[in-house]
């Protein structure tokens, strides 16, 4: 079976659950019903045919000491009115020789059971007789003549078993009628009643597709659910506030991408253009400089807004994928990346690792990004000959890393400004892209860190300071 073929609804469930346990219920009704029906049937006409075989037994009487039986015709009025019905009887004397009625009536059986409501002298059985289904009631009937001479007479009587059958079936199909109409009356209501239940579910459905045809986003009332759909209504807000951080970063990402690789793009078609106009190889070979320099600050430019987009999706990604990374080898790596850079300035670039292992846990790409940021604006900013020093400290509060240099530093009423993207110290000056520390703030906070801005030794230059939680499994 498919998928979609083991795909119930929840209305559907819920009828699951409720009807067949209902019919089941219904079911064990009707047969109480027919077992009950048809003991009050028998008994009710149990108790007329034993009326007339009383009428019949009281007019036996003893005469010459012979059983003689005068039969009214009141004794065979209760079915012989009904046309559907017939009565027979027979007396018999106490040898068993024929005295009134019909003389080939079945004979009781030796042992004839009694029964319950009738246990004293009387026995019930069913017979055949004429090819028909008898009810026969059957008793010895004492009679005495004025001489004291006693004997016992055998009454029976049977009646014919349509006019019970014919009662039975109206009691029957009227009971099943009434309850019939109680079930499919219990059913509509439970229909009524899970639709009823239902309804703020196709609720929600209704204002969630139509603010998606609409456009819009709007959080769902919480309060005006029942309060067992309250926890998916609060997920389903969680969910929109997502998605909704979700379109804002995509649309943040591309807004700054179109912003920002536009430029660089268009000077380099113009560069190229113009390289093309030109028959001296030597204007050949500063335009492709040129364009592997611009090519170069595109791809570092490309990188930090990917970055930037991984840490803003980072914030809803799932945090199995972290692992515990050691920020003295990340640092030193860092370090030897930029180190031919540091070389061709003249710049002193060191490394200063702790004693023993740092650990943090977090994302490695990341952790990488952004700890290459900050080496690459000190290299980047400082001057020719500079000195920049980084560092790796494992304090009570959290691991930290530093780095120090001795350039121009950042003035302290703009330092709170430096983390916003794409803002410059000196706007135009044509060195990065105002995304470095950008990416560094992102990043941090992902991470649970924090940053602090600080003047380099004696007062020149910057030190720019971070710490991390430390990793709670150290590997």
């Amino acid at each position: 079976m498919s998928d979609i073929g083991r795909q119930r609804s929840l209305r559907g469930q819920l009828l699951l659950y409720v009807l067949p346990p209902l019919f089941l219920l219904w079911g064990i009704n009707v047969y109480w019903a027919y077992r009950s029906l048809d003991d009050a049937v028998t008994r009710a006409h149990d108790r007329t045919l034993l009326a007339s075989a009383r009428i019949i037994g009281d007019r036996v009487r003893l005469e010459n000491e012979r059983i003689r039986v005068d039969v009214p015709w009141v004794a065979l009025d209760p079915v012989e009115l009904d046309t559907r019905g017939r009565m027979y009887y027979q007396v018999l004397d106490d040898q068993g020789d024929f005295v009134s009625g019909f003389d080939d009536f079945p004979k009781p059986p030796a042992h004839a059971p009694r029964t319950r409501f009738y246990p004293a002298l009387v026995s019930f059985r069913d017979d055949l007789y004429l090819g028909e289904n008898l009810r026969v009631a059957a008793f010895f009937q004492p009679v005495v003549d004025n001489n004291g001479t006693g004997k016992i007479a055998l009454v029976q009587v049977g009646e014919t078993m349509q006019v019970r059958q014919a009662l039975f079936k109206e009691l029957l199909v009227g009971t099943l009628w009434r309850q019939g109409l109680l079930v499919l009356s219990g059913v509509a209501m439970i229909l009524l009643a899970i639709h009823a239940a239902l309804r703020p579910f196709s609720m929600l459905r209704r204002t969630l597709f139509g603010h998606a045809r609409a456009g819009k986003r709007r959080r769902i009332d919480a309060a005006a659910v029942p309060l067992e759909i309250r926890p998916l209504a609060r997920e389903i807000n969680n969910y929109i506030k997502r998605l909704d951080g979700l379109h804002q970063r995509q649309r943040r990402f591309l807004a700054d991408a179109s912003h920002q690789l536009r430029t660089p793009l268009s000077v380099t078609m113009a560069r190229v253009d113009h390289a093309l106009e030109q028959n001296e190889p030597a204007h050949w070979y500063a335009a492709l400089s040129d364009v592997r320099n611009t090519t170069r600050d595109t791809v570092r430019l490309t990188n930090q807004l990917l970055t930037l987009a991984r840490a803003d999706r980072g914030g809803e990604a799932d945090k199995q994928g972290w692992q515990v990374v050691d920020l003295n080898q990340l640092v030193r790596q860092v370090c030897l990346e930029y180190s031919a850079r540091a070389v061709g300035r003249q710049i002193d670039l060191g490394f200063e690792p702790a004693g023993g292992p740092v650990q943090v846990e977090g994302d490695m790409t990341l952790l990488h990004e952004m700890l290459a940021n900050l080496v690459d604006n000190a290299v980047r900013y400082s001057r020719d000959g500079g000195v920049i020093t980084v560092r790796v400290k494992s304090l009570p509060e959290g691991q930290m890393v530093q780095v120090e240099d001795d350039g121009p530093g950042i003035p302290e009423e703009k330092r709170g400004r430096v983390f916003e993207r794409f803002y410059r110290l000196t706007p135009g000056d044509g060195q990065g892209s105002g995304l470095g520390l950008g990416i560094v703030r992102d990043v941090l906070k992902l991470h649970d860190g924090s940053i602090s801005l600080t003047s380099g030794e004696n007062g020149k230059g910057l030190c720019v300071s971070l710490v991390l939680p430390a990793a709670m499994l150290q590997s």
